[in-house]
């Protein structure tokens, strides 16, 4: 892996900074609403060339003052529209932190796995020459491990066989 080793800074202080900031950039979004799962699939999706349309037609809307009515508002819609431009290119952004925490948290979780299994297998040798205290460790790790189950029941021995029947 070629993130082996990482050595990364990131202390209580920088991480109790970054939350607040976290904080504080949601608290500038006041109008942001959270929609339900019913009100996301009843939106109507137009396909691939939505927001053209919605462009085009606002376009045609603002140039053509014949075509308006009392009941849509020509700076309303332009406002709606600038702010999903530039909240679409925030959230590109924040996708993009997204994707990066999400790459360095895993890179972290394998590194420290590899540290664990490599205490594992130092704590098995030196339970293996019977250094004292390392068994009862040694015991609560192994349950933890992939692949250790307990053992399947014997067949029982009242049941007959084939070959006896």
């Amino acid at each position: 892996m070629p993130y082996a080793n990482l050595q990364i800074a990131f202390t209580e202080a920088d991480y109790q900074l970054v939350r607040q900031e976290l904080i504080d950039l949601t608290s500038r979004f006041p109008f942001a609403i959270n929609l339900t799962p019913e009100e996301k699939s009843s939106y109507l999706r137009l396909g691939k060339k939505n927001l053209m349309f919605v462009q085009k037609s606002l376009w045609f809307y603002t140039e053509t003052p014949m075509l308006h009515s009392n009941f849509l508002s020509v700076a309303e819609w332009k406002n709606d529209w600038e702010t999903m431009q530039r909240l679409d290119s925030l959230l590109t952004q924040v996708n993009s932190l997204q994707e990066m925490l999400q790459d360095t948290v895993t890179a972290l979780k394998m590194e420290n796995t590899k540290a664990a299994l490599t205490f594992y297998k130092i704590l098995k040798n030196a339970a293996g020459v019977n250094v004292p205290g390392t068994h009862t460790v040694l015991a609560e790790l192994k349950t933890m491990l992939p692949g250790n189950f307990k053992q399947k029941k014997a067949p029982l021995a009242d049941m007959p066989n084939e070959a006896e029947k």
